[in-house]
């Protein structure tokens, strides 16, 4: 029957070829040994889409087959769309400061990394050590960038991606190893967890927020990720719960709205004040560090509240003509 109804479709149409049959997943049983090996279905060869058309080499040589395949995966329809990663003029010179400012984001995801693996061994101080040298090449890449007029928003990613490797994710690693001996588990956990996710908004928010020149919204990464090292170096020995604790306040003040100062405003101070700090480290210089850090804490409460009262007690202006 099959036969029959082979030879009536060859009688209609003498020049049309007979129909091949089907193979599973749309592969036809007369197709060439190379589309076979390839893996590409006839669907996809005859699609009205196509740029390049497929003729059956009678010869059956597989190199043909091959490059055509090829071509088609490099075809205009084909391409992947991609973003320049320097904007702007593209000189000798700005291509070596571009990869010069590319080369210190790459060096503190590698810190990170390496403070993640020697956390893992037991290494906290050299850990927590790698981990001030990120927040170091992080401040150095960011400042490169604008001196040498080659911000872009590549480089913007890049410094996002590696802020949460260091510091969304290698410092909770440092902080649990830090932790997990003065403290139970089912604290220790949830607090680490808790600062990695609260890094990842901050970072995401500030990605997309509007620039402040003087205060920063919450707390920077940066100094969440600077406090809990130090504290590491400083105090080898924790004692139970009240670390966990801080680490969980840290975590969110991240992503909380009040106004923190940045720190280069924080130089400027006078002599005086930084004083105090300085004599109370010559006793202990863990408790010298924990006022710093409880005064910065307490700085952003202080000035949300302050500017709230400003905005109370201020008049309203009545607009003129308008009694």
């Amino acid at each position: 029957m099959e036969a029959r109804n082979l030879r009536v479709r060859t009688a209609r149409n003498p020049a049309r070829p007979p129909r091949q049959r089907r193979w599973g997943r749309g592969f036809r049983r007369g197709a060439t040994l190379a589309r076979r090996f390839l893996g590409v279905p006839v669907r996809v060869l005859r699609s009205p889409v196509r740029v390049l058309k497929f003729r059956r080499n009678t010869a059956g040589n597989p190199a043909d087959a091959v490059t055509a395949v090829a071509q088609l995966s490099l075809a205009p329809h084909a391409q992947p769309t991609h973003a320049a990663m320097l904007t702007g003029e593209h000189t000798v010179a700005r291509r070596v400061r571009f990869a010069l400012v590319n080369l210190c984001t790459l060096t503190s995801v590698s810190l990170g990394m390496a403070a993640v693996l020697l956390a893992v061994r037991d290494q906290l101080q050299i850990g927590g050590l790698l981990l001030l040298g990120c927040v170091f090449f992080d401040g150095l890449d960011g400042a490169l960038a604008r001196a040498w007029k080659v911000s872009t928003p590549f480089g913007m990613q890049m410094d996002s991606l590696a802020d949460m490797c260091s510091f969304g994710m290698a410092t909770p690693v440092l902080a649990y190893f830090w932790l997990e001996d003065s403290s139970p588990a089912y604290m220790v956990v949830p607090a680490c967890m808790l600062m990695g996710g609260c890094a990842a908004v901050r970072l995401a928010r500030f990605n997309v927020s509007p620039k402040d020149g003087t205060f920063f919204s919450g707390v920077p990464t940066t100094v969440a990720a600077g406090i809990v090292v130090i504290f590491t170096l400083v105090l080898p020995n924790p004692m139970p719960v009240l670390p966990v604790m801080g680490v969980g306040i840290i975590a969110l003040l991240m992503v909380s709205s009040f106004p923190y100062m940045k720190l280069q405003r924080c130089f400027g101070f006078p002599i005086w004040l930084w004083s105090i700090p300085a004599i109370v480290a010559y006793f202990s210089v863990a408790v010298a560090f924990g006022l710093v850090v409880m005064v910065y804490v307490l700085s952003g409460p202080a000035a949300w509240a302050r500017q709230r009262r400003v905005v109370a007690t201020a008049p309203l202006h009545t607009p003129p003509g308008i009694i």
